[in-house]
């Protein structure tokens, strides 16, 4: 089922969910990768995370890539036949009350995308497979800057900037200087405490120092890999995209991806 809008309420929250069985699959929300899952021994084939900040207003879009490629720059390309095999996957949005359970049957419903491949239909098929829809969730939050901003040109400068970036945060990490991290994520804190306005700053802060106790090793090493991988321009480009995964409230100030290497990231 499909609610057609939605409209953000103080005490609900909007997540996105994807099921599988049988598959690997990468759930996307208006052009950017929110999860993907595998198979796994005992893996839960559920999962769920929160998008309210992904959220724009007017018509969203909810993609599901059936056996993407092996990460998010490549996950439409390129197309391999395979043979038959069972599979389920459905993507949601859905809404639920703050305090309450995400499963598949809890909350409500805003949009829906499903793949289904069954014995009717145990022909090859051409993977991956890319199945959309969308749906006006009206105003949300409003619009984001991001939406506004300049699309990054892939080039020297581009490159130098970002690199210059992935310095100053691996600097940040290594001096456990949270202040700092804050300083170099505050358009994204902007955007997180209008999406999530249970959040406070203070709360901001202490995740963030949380995140400096618990994994600064592991967040230097993230921030030099990246840096080190910056061998061409679309390097530069996927470092500025993904950036939002250190950050305390996982927020994104990407723009949707185009088919170009370019970004909406500020």
């Amino acid at each position: 089922m499909t609610t057609p809008e939605s409209e953000s309420a103080p005490d609900t929250m909007i997540y996105a969910q994807l099921q599988v069985l049988g598959g690997t699959a990468e759930l996307q929300l208006n052009g950017l990768p929110v999860m993907r899952l595998e198979p796994g021994s005992g893996r839960i084939p559920v999962e769920n995370a929160a998008v309210e900040h992904l959220l724009v207003p007017g018509l969203n879009e909810l993609r599901l890539l059936v056996e993407p490629g092996p990460r998010p720059s490549l996950a439409a390309s390129p197309r391999v036949a395979k043979p038959y095999r069972a599979m389920s996957v459905t993507g949601r949005l859905m809404r639920v009350a703050a305090d309450a359970n995400t499963g598949p049957t809890d909350g409500q419903t805003l949009l829906d995308v499903a793949y289904r491949w069954s014995e009717d239909d145990a022909s090859w098929r051409d993977f991956p497979e890319n199945v959309v829809r969308t749906a006006d969730l009206g105003p949300v939050h409003g619009k984001w800057a991001w939406q506004d901003a300049a699309l990054l040109t892939p080039g020297h400068a581009l490159s130098a900037e970002a690199v210059s970036f992935m310095t100053a945060l691996d600097s940040a990490i290594m001096a456990r200087d949270s202040g700092r991290m804050l300083e170099l994520s505050a358009l994204q804190d902007q955007d997180v405490l209008r999406a999530y306005p249970a959040w406070t700053p203070a709360q901001l802060r202490a995740e963030v120092e949380e995140l400096l106790a618990l994994y600064g090793g592991a967040l230097i090493a993230w921030c030099r890999a990246i840096r080190s991988a910056m061998t061409s321009v679309w390097s530069a480009v996927v470092a500025c995209c993904s950036l939002s995964t250190w950050t305390g409230a996982r927020a994104s100030n990407c723009g949707p991806r185009t088919a170009e290497p370019s970004c909406h990231c500020r």
